[in-house]
């Protein structure tokens, strides 16, 4: 080759420097980071090249892997509430995973759910199915 760089386009996630050598860790083990292309520096932050676009389930693992965020404008207190199906989850994103895009799940699943069934929910986090069989059910 004659030295000319040319441009790839490529799916990336951008994490900030001081969580890229355990993001890039995680999007390995997970097979998700393109080794033929190279972790790129932005500023404060590293933009790492993916083999694909995410799925909802990969994002999810990487956040829960990763675990912390930037807060990059406005308060510094991230607990908020969430009303879904006339639930409220008071949450707080740094410290739990709850993904909003889930709520037609939420309600699918707690539907399904009968009278005298016994529901065991491991790893509920904010519990978003518990709490809305538990509201289904009460009637």
């Amino acid at each position: 080759m004659s030295g000319k760089k040319h441009l790839v386009e490529a799916y990336c996630i951008e994490v900030s420097k001081n969580l890229g050598e355990k993001a890039i860790s995680i999007d390995a083990k997970l097979g998700l980071l393109n080794k033929d292309l190279k972790v790129l520096k932005f500023g404060e932050h590293l933009l790492m090249p993916l083999k694909d676009k995410l799925s909802e389930e990969q994002a999810a693992e990487i956040f829960k892997e990763v675990g912390a965020f930037e807060v990059i404008a406005g308060s510094a207190d991230t607990e908020t509430v969430h009303k879904e199906h006339g639930c409220k989850y008071f949450l707080d994103p740094r410290k739990v995973y709850f993904s909003p895009r889930l709520y037609y799940e939420h309600y699918r699943v707690a539907s399904q759910v009968v009278e005298g069934e016994t529901v065991v929910d491991m790893f509920a986090g904010v519990d978003p199915f518990s709490i809305l069989i538990a509201k289904i059910r009460e009637k």
